[in-house]
């Protein structure tokens, strides 16, 4: 259940994602509903290191387990910071 937003909210994979928001009241509470994506472009990083996912602390569980990044963890791209450059032919 995804409470007021649509399903297609949380079944796009990247990087073909959109922010979804819906805002409204209940008795005197206001409610943000979110898909968590921004309403902007960010760059790729890596928050949780090389080899990890994007979605939480792998001392947490599993960091690739979620939308929309199910499984995808962070690459290793020679001659990046923390990704050293081989000799490797």
């Amino acid at each position: 259940d995804h409470g007021t937003l649509d399903d297609s909210c949380f079944d796009a994979v990247w990087p073909n994602v959109t922010n979804c928001v819906s805002w409204y009241t209940t008795d005197d509470v206001r409610v943000c509903e979110s898909n968590s994506v921004p309403p902007y472009y960010v760059p790729p990083y890596c928050p949780f290191g090389i080899g990890q996912g994007y979605c939480q602390s792998p001392t947490e569980g599993d960091s690739t387990d979620c939308a929309p990044f199910d499984g995808m963890t962070c690459p290793c791209e020679e001659g990046t910071d923390g990704c050293d450059t081989t000799t490797d032919v």
